[in-house]
């Protein structure tokens, strides 16, 4: 399971070079960011823009990013993807920084002042058109659904994959009777469904 969290960037000097490698660009000034569960940011500013430099376990994530990027809009700002490919024993992503702060990082008057551009980038979203791709759950770099239905997605809930990115959660889940009953009853309820 601890193979796909986010592993440590290479150094300054190893990024700078990425940078410039890949686009061309003399890099000014490196920013270490708050790192996501899956992988590790830099935000590297150069004198034609700011772009932000992720290391990852896999690329997977960052194909999606390329392939999201085609529905960026005003009110869906999307960072486009310059460039994708391994370095060391890991994969790195450079797109462009977006700015603003983590939405969990606000205080209750600046999430009241934010909610508005929310709810209109949630409009935006559900106005994208997929109509090229197909399926449900978690997509691939073309867009497709792993799942064929809606409800073939709800249901994997319980399948515990230990390999893979996530998995490996059900001995923990198993240490706790209480848990464990109320999260395998409720899933055979939606089973019936």
């Amino acid at each position: 399971m601890t193979d796909y969290l986010a592993p440590a960037a290479p150094s300054d000097d190893q990024v700078i070079a990425l940078v410039q490698r890949n686009l061309g660009e003399e890099v000014t000034s490196l920013e270490t960011l708050r790192s996501g569960a899956w992988s590790s940011a830099i935000a590297a500013s150069t004198p034609s823009g700011e772009y932000v430099v992720r290391f990852a376990a896999t690329a997977d994530d960052f194909h999606c990013d390329a392939y999201a990027a085609r529905f960026s809009s005003e009110n869906l700002p999307i960072p486009r993807v310059h460039g994708i490919g391994q370095f060391d024993n890991r994969f790195w992503c450079i797109s462009d920084r977006m700015p603003g702060v983590h939405l969990d990082d606000l205080t209750n008057e600046q999430w009241e002042r934010t909610l508005p551009s929310v709810a209109l980038m949630l409009i935006a979203m559900r106005e994208v058109d997929t109509s090229e791709s197909t399926g449900y759950g978690g997509w691939d770099e073309h867009g497709n659904g792993v799942f064929t239905s809606f409800a073939d997605q709800l249901l994997d809930v319980g399948n515990d994959v230990p390999d893979t990115r996530g998995g490996g959660w059900r001995p923990f889940l198993d240490q706790h009777d209480y848990a464990r009953h109320i999260f395998d009853d409720g899933r055979i309820r939606l089973a019936e469904f």
